[in-house]
């Protein structure tokens, strides 16, 4: 389960041409068929669209090497707009579902709830890894590593909270774009297991103090209760 930890990949740039929120979308793992909730604002991108395609397939290669797979990437659609017509070089507001390869097709290899702990754990070695000291609180590592952080470095922030089935976890990432200047970005992973199939929700946003921890945190449990919701029954 070691690849859950190590696909912790920020993303930057995305394209295509127009934008229409879309309130869920219709997947396959393996066998089973998920409604994918999206988040209020976003709109998901187009993999057919020349631009994205790009974007599309520079993640598909990273992540195989991780072993997931890209479910949706959605993003901000104002941000999307503008970003599209030129007025925007990055798109801070963005999110993805992912599932891991290995895991898609036949039952779990243990139970649900035994696989998100063992990814909450792996999480929290790498945290201890990255910022040995600084803490049990994902608020409180956010700030250390915004004073620390380097350009092209990620930074794991640990836990920011566990319930039945589902992890929270976050990290920080610092990146320059040509002619954009530098950002840092602050991801929430939401990892679950849903109809016996492993899901995981990345919510990437602009750091912006210990609180953007909190309001990553809530949207992401509003998506799991919707995502669970979704595929009740």
């Amino acid at each position: 389960m070691n690849r859950l930890a190590t696909a912790c990949l920020a993303l930057c740039l995305v394209c295509s041409l127009t934008a229409a929120p879309a309130p869920a979308a219709d997947v396959r793992i393996g066998d089973v068929s998920l409604r994918l909730p999206q988040f209020p604002g976003h709109c998901e991108l187009d993999p057919v669209a020349a631009a994205d395609a790009r974007l599309f397939a520079s993640l598909h290669a990273s992540l195989a090497k991780a072993g997931n797979r890209l479910l949706v990437l959605s993003a901000d659609c104002s941000e999307l707009k503008d970003w599209r017509t030129g007025k925007r070089l990055v798109l801070d507001h963005l999110a993805q579902y992912q599932t891991v390869i290995a895991l898609q097709n036949g039952d779990l290899p243990d139970p649900p709830q035994v696989l998100v702990d063992r990814y909450c754990n792996s999480m929290l070695a790498a945290t201890e890894q990255s910022m040995p000291g600084t803490g049990p609180r994902a608020e409180d590592r956010v700030e250390a590593a915004s004073r620390i952080v380097r350009v092209n470095e990620m930074k794991y922030l640990g836990v920011a909270a566990a319930e039945p089935l589902v992890c929270y976890a976050a990290t920080m990432h610092k990146f320059a774009v040509e002619n954009a200047g530098e950002f840092t970005q602050v991801t929430l992973i939401a990892t679950t297991v849903v109809k016996n199939k492993v899901v995981i929700c990345y919510l990437f946003a602009p750091y912006a103090g210990r609180d953007t921890i909190a309001k990553l945190l809530a949207s992401q449990r509003a998506n799991m209760r919707q995502l669970q919701r979704a595929n009740h029954g």
